[in-house]
């Protein structure tokens, strides 16, 4: 007997990814669902600094870092493009999320 098939690294992804925007989703609901306009603000404080580190820069300096073969010029490139990218991003919203509290 063969057994289940294994999904594509990519679904998996997306399904674990899924669920933990669905988490953060879930427990922001829980915490705001009184009055808590500081709270607003310490949550998008969080989402600034972390959610957009996770998702828009780091895993990129972590592939450069932990590549296990030495990355194009084209490729690097574009992996610091993204870097960048994901800075600036962070920090207009650390900036926003400031001016809030």
């Amino acid at each position: 007997r063969r057994g289940w098939a294994r999904p594509p690294p990519w679904l998996l992804r997306l399904l674990v990814r899924s669920l933990f925007l669905g988490s953060q989703v879930f427990v922001a609901q829980l915490l705001l669902s009184g009055e808590g306009d500081r709270l607003i603000a310490v949550q998008s404080l969080i989402g600034a600094i972390g959610m957009t580190a996770f998702t828009y820069f780091l895993p990129y300096v972590l592939l450069i870092a932990l590549a296990p073969v030495p990355l194009g010029a084209g490729r690097l490139a574009w992996m610091t493009l993204n870097i960048a990218a994901g800075l600036i991003v962070m920090f207009a919203g650390l900036a926003s999320s400031v001016e809030e509290l």
